[in-house]
């Protein structure tokens, strides 16, 4: 979504809608472990 706010024609849309850049979406170690290995899921 970053590289679209940037990129033409895609920056005058989101200059329009009053879109902006955001910060990517991170873990912390302790979170990555958790998430590391899929849940078992029985049927």
């Amino acid at each position: 979504m970053n590289t679209k706010v940037h990129s033409f024609p895609s920056n005058i849309i989101a200059g329009i809608f009053n879109f902006h850049e955001e910060k990517y979406f991170e873990l912390d170690e302790s979170e990555r472990e958790v998430v590391k290995h899929a849940p078992s899921v029985k049927f």
